[in-house]
C-alpha cells in the first residue's frame, strides 16, 4: 500500500471533521463533545489497527489469514464494546454522542467516496 492511498488520506479530513462537529457540539451542548472525542479517537485508533492488520495478514501464510483476521476483528469490537460501556456506566460523558463520534471515519468514507472518487 502507498501512502497516496485512500486509507491515509482519510485520517487528516476525519481529524477536520472532528475539529468542525467539535467546535460545532461545544456552542450547542458543550457537555457532549468529550464524549465525541473519545469516539472519534477510539475509532482512529481501530482504523489505524485495521491498516495495519490488512497489512500483516496479507503477508501470512494463506492458511493462517483468516484466523488471524478475525482475531483481529474480535480485538477491535473488544473495544469498540469496552469505550462504548465506559461512556454508558461513567456520569461524565454520554454514550449517543460516544456513538457518533465512533461513525467518524465511515462518515469522511461514505462522503469522500461519493464526492471526490464519484463512486468509484
Amino acid at each position: 500500500m502507498k501512502n497516496n492511498e485512500i486509507y491515509y488520506r482519510v485520517i487528516p479530513i476525519v481529524l477536520l471533521y472532528a475539529a468542525v462537529v467539535g467546535v460545532i457540539l461545544y456552542f450547542i451542548k458543550p457537555i457532549f463533545v468529550t464524549s465525541f472525542i473519545l469516539g472519534t479517537a477510539t475509532t482512529l485508533f481501530n482504523y489505524s489497527i485495521l491498516i495495519k492488520n490488512i497489512k500483516v495478514s496479507l503477508s501470512r501464510e494463506v492458511g493462517t489469514r483468516m484466523g488471524y483476521s478475525m482475531s483481529m476483528q474480535i480485538i477491535r469490537f473488544v473495544i469498540y464494546g469496552s469505550i462504548l460501556a465506559v461512556a454508558y456506566y461513567d456520569s461524565r460523558f454520554f454514550i449517543i454522542p460516544t456513538f457518533i463520534g465512533m461513525l467518524s471515519v465511515k462518515i469522511v468514507l461514505f462522503i469522500y467516496i461519493l464526492i471526490v472518487r464519484r463512486g468509484d
